[in-house]
């Protein structure tokens, strides 16, 4: 028997493990009753419906996403190295679970407009404002381009290197495979933007 304490926790775990199998679908309240063991009533008594639902569980995404998009890279490290960290660190969170789930909720059905508002105004946009800042920092030698458009690129870039990883293998990217993609998307990145030489 579940208390009422614990019914509301309960439904928005139940309702994770659904939106992590389809991102773009708000999970039925008749779906999740079976799965909890509680009424459709007593769902009812802790949501408005189905899309109240799908908004909580993604505003705890949003959240941890949020704090992943700030980013602190050490300000001594050499450019090259710099640029790598970033890299990294970027990716790191483009493949995490709450950055990751967002984007295939935001790819994976009709688009929600409470959520992409969300998302670009929360982690996105913080998430290029860290990157530019550094570059602006550290004067990298990355000349006549925007930083704004240098660390939308590097975000993007490894936006694409995580979806497409996900649509060929459906397993998350971790490990040495992450660094090895990071370092790729870095070295692009140098090569597009910036005069450092690959060993630096």
């Amino acid at each position: 028997m579940f208390s009422r304490r614990n019914a509301r926790p309960r439904i928005l775990a139940t309702a994770q493990a659904m939106i992590r199998q389809w991102p773009g679908c708000p999970p039925g309240i008749q779906e999740l009753a079976g799965s909890t063991g509680l009424s459709r009533r007593a769902i009812y008594n802790h949501f408005a419906g189905p899309d109240d639902i799908y908004r909580a569980v993604f505003k705890d995404y949003l959240r941890v996403a949020t704090e992943g998009a700030q980013l602190e890279i050490s300000r001594t490290l050499p450019p090259a190295q710099a640029i790598d960290g970033f890299a990294t660190s970027v990716l790191e969170l483009i493949a995490s679970e709450p950055y990751l789930m967002i984007l295939r909720a935001l790819a994976g059905g009709p688009t929600d407009e409470w959520l992409a508002s969300a998302f670009r105004r929360t982690v996105r946009q913080p998430l290029a404002r860290s990157v530019e800042a550094y570059l602006l920092y550290r004067r990298l030698p990355c000349s006549g381009i925007d930083p704004a458009d240098a660390a939308e690129h590097l975000i993007a870039t490894a936006e694409a290197t995580v979806i497409s990883r996900l649509l060929i293998r459906r397993d998350p990217l971790e490990g040495w495979e992450l660094e090895f993609q990071a370092r790729l998307i870095a070295q692009a990145f140098r090569a597009a933007y910036c005069s450092i030489p690959l060993s630096s």
